[in-house]
């Protein structure tokens, strides 16, 4: 049996979790031409259609960016609540890692807009309706790696890592040698594994973490305290940081580097 596309298990996760928001019922179509809400006026349609896609150009790897389109066809009365309610929708899952068996996925969105407005007949009666209109950049795959679960805890209370701009775990072995001066022969002995954990942060000004963070400047709140990163669930206590604020082009940022 065919796996359902990303697209169409996409349009059914959407109808699902917008009723949610909503408490509206909403269909899904793949075009328009069905006469939409001539049964039941009071649904919301949702129409997806698909861009292009930008496939992977290495083996073994399924790595797919697309540009997917949707469209909402409801009567014009339900528009502003309906915007609200995907404002709420996009800041809940906005750039945020999810699956959707058997795809992983991230998606972008803009926000809906107000396209076209006008009549439409029913099965009862005309009725005034709009058509919203907004775009969704998404990367999946069955084979991706999600992007890592991530959280630090200091003391004994943990902190949930957010604004994540970009991560780099290094793992730097540490020799020594020794040589036969018999042989001419060197030999090379492991002492350690230097590990480092590099976290770049855009500030977030309301979060938790990021001022206690900020708070090192000026209290060094940190030093003493006892460090964990956790990594996708696994613990690891960090023996030593550094941390870093910038400021650049309008844009604050933390570089917070733990040592294992």
């Amino acid at each position: 049996m065919a796996t359902n596309t990303f697209e169409q298990l996409y349009a059914e996760y959407l109808k699902t979790e917008l009723t949610e928001y909503l408490s509206e019922s909403l269909t899904v179509s793949n075009d328009i031409t069905y006469k939409p809400l001539y049964n039941d006026q009071n649904k919301i349609v949702i129409v997806i259609k698909t861009g292009s896609d930008i496939r992977p150009q290495t083996p073994d790897n399924d790595m797919t960016t697309a540009n997917i389109n949707i469209s909402f066809i409801m009567k014009t009365e339900k528009t502003q609540a309906f915007i609200l309610a995907m404002l709420n929708f996009i800041n809940d899952n906005n750039a945020i890692s999810s699956t959707l068996a058997p795809y992983t996925y991230k998606p972008l969105f803009t926000m809906p807009s107000v396209i076209s407005e006008g009549q439409l007949k029913t099965k009862d009666e005309t009725v005034d309706v709009s058509v919203l209109y907004m775009t969704m950049q998404v990367v999946y795959g069955q084979y991706i790696s999600a992007q890592d679960t991530l959280s630090l805890i200091i003391g004994s209370t943990t902190y949930a890592i957010k604004g994540v701009l970009s991560y780099e775990f290094n793992s730097i072995p540490a020799n020594e040698m020794s040589v036969d001066i018999n042989s001419y022969q060197k030999d090379t002995f492991r002492t350690v594994y230097n590990v480092t954990y590099t976290i770049t942060l855009l500030r977030v000004a309301s979060d938790t973490l990021h001022g206690l963070l900020m708070s090192e400047f000026t209290t060094n709140y940190l030093d003493g305290k006892a460090l964990s990163l956790i990594v996708n669930g696994t613990t690891i206590a960090i023996a030593d940081y550094t941390l870093q604020y910038v400021y650049q082009n309008n844009v604050a940022s933390f570089v917070l580097t733990l040592m294992r």
